[in-house]
């Protein structure tokens, strides 16, 4: 009996410390500005533009991604600066510590080509703690192709714009919404967005708001099908304005 006792207690700490470390941390701040901090602690940052709204000062620890080159997504003298590892408008990847980084060539718009470098537009994909999660910058591509849903594969955590007057994504095509569907991610972070955006998203799909612009996600936590969820510092005002309910 005390063995049966001793081996089914060692196994409960066992998946209650499991269950600790595999939470990932995110914050979103700015339209596309993203933090993915592993359970270790490796941070890759995404798009950052605003240094001073990160949760720590940039060190040559992080992984710096960018998406492209527009000035609300890419900060030149932070990445010059500071980044001892990083993807740059180029196909690649990086791993460090359990996290994988890939960049995967795609297109601002649907008239631009595709390359592995000088891509107008790169998609970013994270893997760490049991979670896939991507930012798709400001993806402008009427669908997918196959080769970027490849290499995607299911995606637990997506963050994308839904209107965007560069990328000829609005309302009246619905181009955001179409990637969203063709690539079915659990959770939507949006990232340019108009009330608009918002409204038809919470006819269609459940809608939740965050607790505040940093969240803790675990693999056991994530949905089965697409929700949108706002973890930016308007979270709580969307809350209330929306009646949403919190994550």
């Amino acid at each position: 009996m005390r063995k049966c006792f001793s081996v089914f207690f060692i196994f409960s700490l066992t998946v209650l410390f499991s269950c600790q470390q595999e939470s990932v941390r995110i914050k979103h701040s700015g339209i596309a500005q993203a933090e993915i901090i592993s359970s270790q602690g490796t941070r890759v940052i995404i798009d950052a533009v605003t240094p001073t709204n990160l949760t720590s000062p940039v060190t040559k620890e992080d992984i710096l991604t960018v998406t492209h080159t527009h000035n609300d997504h890419y900060l030149p003298q932070l990445v010059d600066e500071w980044a001892a590892e990083d993807i740059l408008l180029k196909k690649g990847v990086i791993e460090k510590n359990g996290v994988k980084v890939t960049a995967i060539p795609a297109a601002h718009n649907s008239t631009d080509a595709i390359t592995d470098e000088g891509s107008t537009n790169y998609i970013i994909l994270i893997e760490t703690d049991g979670l896939r999660i991507c930012h798709l910058g400001d993806i402008g591509q009427d669908h997918f192709t196959q080769e970027q849903l490849d290499q995607l594969g299911e995606i637990d955590i997506c963050f994308t714009q839904t209107e965007n007057t560069f990328s000829n994504m609005n309302m009246r095509n619905k181009k955001g919404f179409i990637l969203i569907d063709e690539l079915k991610p659990h959770i939507v972070i949006m990232t340019h967005y108009q009330e608009r955006n918002l409204e038809y998203a919470m006819e269609n799909y459940p809608f939740l708001a965050g607790t505040g612009d940093v969240m803790e996600f675990r693999k056991k936590d994530i949905p089965d099908k697409t929700i949108f969820l706002i973890i930016d510092k308007s979270a709580p005002a969307y809350a209330k304005i929306y009646n949403l309910k919190s994550f």
